[in-house]
């Protein structure tokens, strides 16, 4: 059960630093080119994969976070990490419907700054 407990905390920290390389990585002008990377290798998850498992949005690191989770014993566990958080942690619901539209919006946002930031710079 303490192997669990870890790769739970380690997948934590991997989610909450993958989304945050995402959302706010280009404010480091020399990480610029590997977030870029980052945030092409998730757009590519949320849609290839997406395609594949039959939603939009979908993440591998989300699918395997929620298996730790399902062997530790939590149910009811929702489709994003994201609504995890936002649920478990600070107690709040946001729409389920509006949800993803914020989360895309806001990496599009991130990926649109990263990229002209880095065209700027050519």
């Amino acid at each position: 059960m303490e192997l669990l407990f870890a790769l739970n905390l380690l997948l934590h920290a991997l989610h909450l630093l993958v989304i945050g390389a995402n959302c706010f990585g280009w404010l480091w002008r020399a990480a610029r080119v590997w977030v870029l990377a980052l945030q092409l290798a998730t757009l590519g998850s949320w849609v290839g994969f997406g395609i594949l498992k039959g939603w939009w949005g979908y993440c591998p690191l989300t699918d395997w976070h929620w298996d730790v989770k399902r062997v530790m014993g939590e149910t009811g566990l929702p489709r994003d990490y994201i609504s995890y958080v936002l649920n478990n942690w600070f107690g709040l619901y946001p729409n389920p419907e509006l949800l993803p539209l914020l989360i895309f919006g806001c990496f599009g946002l991130a990926l649109g700054i990263n990229c002209w930031l880095l065209l700027r710079k050519r």
